[in-house]
């Protein structure tokens, strides 16, 4: 990552920085939070008629290794990411 952005219209280029800032972002992301599990027991998402298994025709594209047009279309997906008010730029080129 070659920057990072901070607040409103700010960035930071600055490697250590940018790590100091991930580490916090992470730290505050895993900081264990009281959650009461029936809060959830109305949402779809975990009703288990909700929940099916893949088919054989799903399941073929994750089978076997990744390749190189693959690892590009996913990293492409993830240029420009906002998280918490901070956007994560991939400015790093796949070479292959």
């Amino acid at each position: 990552m070659s920057k990072l952005k901070v607040g409103g219209n700010s960035y930071i280029e600055d490697q250590l920085e940018i790590l100091e800032e991930e580490r916090k972002f992470y730290e505050s992301l895993y900081r264990s939070r009281n959650i009461n599990p029936k809060n959830f027991k109305n949402l779809p998402f975990f009703n288990p008629e909700n929940v099916t298994a893949l088919s054989e025709e799903e399941e073929k594209p994750s089978e076997g290794l990744v390749n190189m047009e693959e690892c590009s279309n996913a990293l492409e997906d993830f240029k420009n990411v906002t998280l918490h008010g901070k956007t994560y730029n991939n400015a790093y080129p796949l070479n292959g």
